[in-house]
């Protein structure tokens, strides 16, 4: 998916295969059945439905006080909580079908 492409409220979804990972507060997408190993620690939210926000600088943080993330400006909702989403993973998101 193009960030150009990206309205607030949008649905949105990893694509097949891939999951939703938070890592460091950060929301990424990562293979399902991922072997990496790494010394950072990772939570598998899996290929659940999230709903982006808007673009949300990392100056104007402090205007959206329960934001999760330090990387990526874009901001989305998944299970719940306000997340920003890692800029290199918008390749691996989809749009939901309509």
């Amino acid at each position: 998916m193009k960030v150009a492409e990206l309205q607030p409220g949008m649905l949105i979804q990893p694509v097949e295969g891939m999951q939703w990972v938070k890592r460091q507060s950060t929301l990424c997408v990562e293979p399902m059945r991922s072997s990496m190993r790494t010394s950072i620690a990772r939570e598998e939210l899996g290929a659940t439905v999230a709903m982006y926000i808007d673009n949300v600088p990392y100056a104007q943080r402090e205007i959206v006080p329960d934001l999760e993330g330090a990387w990526g400006a874009r901001v989305v909702i998944v299970e719940g909580s306000l997340m920003a989403v890692d800029q290199s993973a918008w390749h691996r998101i989809e749009s939901v079908p309509k």
